[in-house]
């Protein structure tokens, strides 16, 4: 038996009594997608919402009337997979969505693993919209910091891979324990995996970009973590993974290129549990060599004791890139660190008290030392 059928009626019926605006139809009404069945003829955005997708249910619908981070024009179906690794799970619907295309504005975020379950992503939502609410959010994240850009006001300190490999890669990936998060912030942090891809685009602001933007990672704020993703379709506004946040345990993140399209995604090494979010508007073929396609932290805070009670430093190892699909991945074979502060000038990274000590490459940790992280200056 499914995982998603031991839920029964009442866990549905909750859901529909705790977020009215979702609605989860019956089987009658909206059919199972099957390999045999297009998408757009059965689901489309005047009919409601699917039960199931590709034989998995679809627990929770993401839309603007309940994620305070979700553009009106968006619709995000989460859905519980019951597959036994997040590499089955992925190859299942990155085989389904390569074949039938989801209705425009609409994409499908997977979670599954041990411990997965329809009350656990829906207490994850519920975190990450308080945290938006209590913070000062919607947490808008992008890209590193350039010497033209207005309105951005962090800091972000970079390690890059840097292998001759580098301009042919479609997977990206580290590992890092999920740190205790202190209070002291006046904003908000975050620790990412990201990709930049080849291919020029526009984000919903109407601004031209030389490649498409992904990211995968942890928000800290108000005390709180949570896992995250971004890109230049939501405008670089993080969304939630809608896993819990577990202080302790060893999460890995990536971004990865598979027959589907671009997919961002965390995986949970303590508990073998998974998210991902699978993005059918992200452009480009490859990630190119840049300090966007690297692991960086970004600091949004302006009060310099931002970091107490943060676990410091946040250690960061098994960064791997390469080929996801056919996967042909290995671990950094070079890198280079860069510092930014919020005028996109490159500063120095300390010679002895460094901002990042030790490093990616061959396996190796990069130890982001919050003490040393700048801090975000207003910017006009």
């Amino acid at each position: 038996m499914k995982l998603a059928q031991k839920i029964g009626p009442i866990i549905l019926l909750l859901l529909l009594l705790l977020v009215p605006t979702v609605a989860v139809f019956s089987a009658q009404e909206y059919p199972e997608f099957t390999n045999g069945e297009s998408a757009v003829t059965v689901v489309s955005s005047d009919q409601g919402y699917p039960e199931f997708i590709n034989g998995e249910r679809v627990i929770f619908v993401q839309n603007s009337e309940n994620t305070f981070s979700v553009d009106s024009n968006r619709v995000i179906l989460t859905i519980l997979d019951d597959s036994n690794s997040i590499e089955e799970s992925m190859a299942k619907f990155s085989d389904y969505l390569a074949n039938y295309q989801l209705p425009e504005g609409w994409s499908i975020t997977v979670i599954g693993g041990p411990g997965a379950s329809a009350e656990k992503c829906l207490q994850a939502h519920n975190s990450f919209n308080d945290a938006v609410k209590r913070n000062g959010g919607p947490f808008k994240l992008g890209p590193v910091p350039l010497q033209t850009s207005r309105g951005r006001t962090y800091a972000i300190a970079i390690d890059a891979p840097n292998d001759p490999s580098s301009e042919t890669i479609t997977y990206i990936s580290a590992e890092w324990i999920a740190p205790q998060v202190g209070n002291n912030q006046n904003r908000y942090s975050a620790l990412l995996v990201n990709g930049w891809t080849d291919q020029t685009c526009t984000d919903p602001y109407g601004n031209l970009w030389s490649g498409y933007f992904l990211q995968s990672g942890q928000l800290y704020t108000g005390g709180l973590g949570q896992h995250v993703w971004a890109d230049t379709t939501t405008g670089f506004v993080a969304q939630p993974f809608g896993v819990p946040y577990v202080q302790g345990h060893n999460c890995q993140y990536f971004i990865a290129k598979f027959k589907s399209g671009w997919t961002m995604g965390f995986r949970n090494n303590s508990t073998g549990g998974y998210s991902y979010h699978i993005e059918p508007d992200a452009a480009g073929t490859k990630l190119v060599k840049s300090t966007d396609t690297s692991v960086f932290f970004e600091n949004w805070n302006t009060n310099s004791n931002w970091y107490l009670g943060f676990t410091n430093p946040i250690s960061v190892s098994n960064a791997y890139t390469g080929i996801a699909y056919p996967a042909s991945v290995h671990p950094w074979n070079s890198e280079y660190i860069v510092i930014k502060d919020t005028y996109g000038n490159t500063q120095s990274n300390g010679i002895i008290f460094k901002i990042i000590s030790g490093g990616l490459r061959n396996r190796g940790t990069a130890n982001w030392n919050l003490q040393r992280i700048l801090i975000a200056q207003p910017i006009s």
